[in-house]
């Protein structure tokens, strides 16, 4: 199966909707996620996605307009106004439906990491399971925003205390629009709709979503995978462990009711006692890189979420489908329309989410390059920016190392996802007698097998 962007636009909308639009040659294309819709983009420019084993075209990523992403910040701005305000414990429900949802679509996540970005299937699993962790971590939102002051644990209560080319055939899934300037600006408009209710919901309930989202995660997770390795091109393990990273996150979001706790001082003076509390910003962005299609996103969203902010996303054009099979769970997670908001392109979407007044904040993960230029115009316009870019990995092999646990280690972390991504090892030190293994590392590395990701 292939999934498309989402722009979340005011209307609820059924999780069976069909995500993909046929061209005259069949090819698919990826929609927008703004304000709780899946849109068609209207732009004129497109990205053809294809498999990077294959060659094959899986889809057509659209380059967002300008409107279309003004709308999704907008969308994300005016959800803010009322997520912000959501209790700790409603906004931590969508983080619970969410998590469930992930576990659900796990072989639709990966499939389609594997066909997009070109992992295997265990490297795209891998990819999705970081991301659910960290949903995971969002549904312990009642402990992690704990703090002497809660305000809005509940109604009323205060506590005090594109498709793209197959990865591995070639083969064209789909494609992927770039969003039109009405279609983003859609999606920021949605985004700062929600924002007034969203941020009012109680926390617990937010937390309760990120449950659900896990138990999603986990129910899908057959399906992410097979996403993440039909796109990225991962192989199937791999794909798995893209989905359980980012479950951890997800795992983690549940605990929001700690996270944001306040603190209080009592009689700092005569007469004078002094408190904090934790306030949502509003319109949040996230700019995501293509070979962790499920980790990353999951690494930004959820804990925006829960904590009561409204988003835009932009995933990779190179494989959007974990991104949008997100957009459903969170759906059927509860979260409302507008919350979350997703849009397509390349520069031009990247310009547009540095550039609008609405949006507060943007997280950014991918090259060095693009991280300091997002980084430099996004600060200038006033917004908080967090840029998480390229890094090298360097083993030292010791005289007492384990000869084949060592060497064994050191493929794997060389050649894994075919060494493209920031933990992998590019450079290898022999100490002593060591220096001797430096062949059959070579044979080692020659064994190694490449093919598409389903295939072992």
């Amino acid at each position: 199966m292939h999934f498309l962007s989402k722009l979340a636009l005011n209307s609820s909308v059924s999780s069976k909707v069909q995500y993909l639009r046929y061209f005259s040659s069949n090819v698919r294309t990826t929609k927008l996620f703004i304000n709780g819709q899946f849109v068609e983009s209207k732009t004129n420019e497109w990205i053809d996605l294809k498999n990077p084993a294959t060659n094959e075209l899986v889809t057509r990523v659209p380059k967002s307009t300008d409107a279309e992403m003004e709308a999704a910040v907008s969308a994300a701005d005016n959800a803010f106004k009322t997520w912000s305000k959501t209790s700790v414990l409603t906004r931590q429900q969508t983080m619970f439906k969410l998590q469930a949802l992930i576990k659900q679509n796990l072989k639709r996540l990966t499939d389609s990491i594997t066909e997009e970005q070109g992992k295997t299937t265990i490297d795209a699993e891998g990819d999705v399971f970081r991301g659910l962790q960290v949903v995971e971590h969002a549904c312990s939102v009642t402990s992690l925003l704990l703090g002497e002051t809660m305000p809005s644990i509940a109604k009323d209560m205060d506590s005090y205390s594109l498709r793209l080319p197959l990865g591995a055939t070639n083969e064209l899934v789909t494609r992927v629009p770039k969003s039109t300037d009405a279609e983003m600006e859609a999606a920021v408009s949605a985004a700062d709709n929600a924002f007034k209710t969203w941020s009012k919901t109680s926390v617990l309930t937010r937390q309760q979503t990120m449950f659900k989202l896990q138990a999603l995660i986990k129910q899908n997770m057959k399906r992410l995978t097979d996403s993440i390795t039909e796109e990225q091109g991962k192989t199937t393990i791999d794909a798995e462990g893209d989905v359980f990273r980012g479950l951890q996150v997800v795992e983690h979001a549940c605990s929001v009711t700690s996270l944001l706790l306040g603190e209080t001082m009592p009689s700092i003076a005569k007469d004078m006692d002094s408190y904090s509390l934790r306030l949502p910003l509003g319109v949040c962005a996230g700019i995501t890189p293509f070979n962790f299609p499920a980790m990353i996103p999951l690494w930004m969203f959820p804990i925006a979420l829960v904590s009561g902010n409204t988003y835009v996303l932009k995933p990779s054009e190179r494989d959007p489908g974990a991104a949008m099979i997100f957009m459903e769970m969170l759906e059927e997670a509860g979260v409302p329309p507008g919350v979350v908001n997703v849009i397509h392109g390349q520069h031009k979407a990247v310009d547009f989410i540095c550039d609008h007044p609405k949006i507060q904040a943007i997280s950014f993960v991918g090259s060095d390059t693009a991280g300091k230029y997002i980084y430099a115009r996004g600060s200038a316009n006033g917004k908080r920016v967090q840029s998480n870019m390229g890094a090298k990995n360097h083993g030292v092999i010791m005289p007492d190392a384990n000869k084949d646990h060592a060497l064994n280690q050191l493929a794997g972390a060389a050649f894994g996802a075919a060494g493209q991504r920031c933990m992998a090892l590019s450079t290898a030190v022999f100490v002593g007698e060591t220096k001797e293994w430096i062949n059959d590392l070579v044979e080692k590395a020659k064994k190694l097998k490449v093919n598409a990701g389903h295939i072992p």
